[in-house]
């Protein structure tokens, strides 16, 4: 490569993200480098602008693109194909990875997250070969950047035993909520409502196979499933991430319900352990995904068994990243952002870019 910098999106510090120039990264043994060429933006992308928590990076961790150059050790991949790619670098060997959970591995590093100068919303990144996906044919750029989100909200669909005839509540109508929808549609889930207090998501979640929607706003969600169901959810899937909204699950459940724990923030948050215990419910947390949620939404893409598409709302060049993301951070209607970091104005090495056209 003749170039030796490229532009990302990159975290100072709380509440301060610009677009400037930064080294490419160079691939070590079993890394892959990527040219990315569309990029989603995550509510924990959103959520890490205003922590203390995150080290000054580059942000951005679903994304897709085209092999440049490959490390030492690397077989299964070569300059010129389309790839996509967990968000996770593991050792490769560990039994955390050996079982397609790197996540887990003592060693792994988190791009977009912990890893100094790497993540998605770049021109360019690095990614481990044990985590990375030749893209079908078929299947886009853009589609390929979602299978991240989508792959999370299959496990969520999972962890929440979707079954014919079942009634299951999502709570929020945020890209992973929505992936959630896809998915308990997909695997015959009967009666699948989505609540979101934003009119264009509720829109969004019947078009991607609600079967109903409320506005909890207007009305209480145990008024509305008594009404259309004659009883309340057999699961809630929680993706609100908001303080109370797990209490706001188990009081809506019916006696022996699954709340399935999707929804993340940064503060602390008491919880009602009363109520789900006089109900016998089950409560359970969904980190991520594993390498076959990865693999099995890749094929439900390349089969065109799954259309995810609707949820893209807003398609942004990469100049335009840091307005939208303090943007999201207040209420708004954004559905999915996709990020074109090909799309860029840049100005000379640490300095932002412009935010115009």
């Amino acid at each position: 490569m003749e170039r030796s910098s490229m532009a990302a999106l990159y975290l100072r510090k709380p509440g301060d993200v610009q677009i400037i120039q930064r080294p490419i990264p160079r691939p070590g043994p079993e890394q892959i480098l990527v040219r990315v060429e569309c990029a989603g933006v995550c509510g924990s992308d959103v959520h890490l602008l205003h922590t203390h928590q995150c080290k000054a990076t580059i942000l951005g961790h679903e994304f897709a693109g085209v092999v440049v150059q490959v490390g030492e050790n690397v077989e299964r991949f070569q300059p010129g194909q389309r790839v996509c790619a967990m968000p996770t670098m593991g050792c490769g060997h560990c039994n955390h990875c050996a079982s397609g959970d790197p996540k887990y591995c003592p060693h792994v590093q988190a791009i977009g997250l912990s890893m100094p100068d790497n993540g998605g919303f770049a021109e360019y990144v690095l990614v481990g070969q044990h985590e990375t996906f030749l893209v079908p044919d078929g299947v886009d750029m853009e589609l390929a950047a979602m299978v991240e989100p989508l792959a999370v909200g299959l496990k969520q669909a999972q962890l929440a035993g979707c079954t014919p005839g079942q009634k299951m509540l999502i709570l929020g109508a945020g890209p992973i909520g929505l992936a959630t929808a896809v998915w308990a549609r997909a695997l015959g889930v009967g009666q699948v409502l989505v609540s979101d207090p934003v009119a264009s998501r509720r829109a969004l979640a019947q078009s991607l196979g609600a079967t109903a929607v409320v506005d909890p706003g207007k009305e209480t969600l145990e008024v509305h499933c008594e009404r259309h169901w004659g009883g309340r959810p057999d699961v809630v899937i929680e993706c609100i991430g908001k303080p109370g909204s797990i209490d706001m699950g188990t009081a809506i459940l019916k006696p022996y319900g699954r709340l399935v724990v999707a929804g993340v923030h940064m503060e602390a948050e008491q919880v009602s352990r009363l109520l789900p215990f006089t109900k016998e419910l089950q409560l359970i947390y969904s980190r991520m995904y594993e390498k076959p949620h990865y693999q099995h939404t890749l094929e439900m893409l390349a089969q065109r068994r799954i259309d995810p598409r609707p949820m893209v709302t807003h398609r942004l060049g990469l100049h335009e990243l840091p307005d939208a993301l303090h943007t999201m951070s207040r209420p708004n209607t954004f559905g999915k952002v996709m990020v074109d970091p090909r799309q860029v104005q840049t100005t000379r090495q640490g300095t932002a870019a412009s935010n115009h056209h």
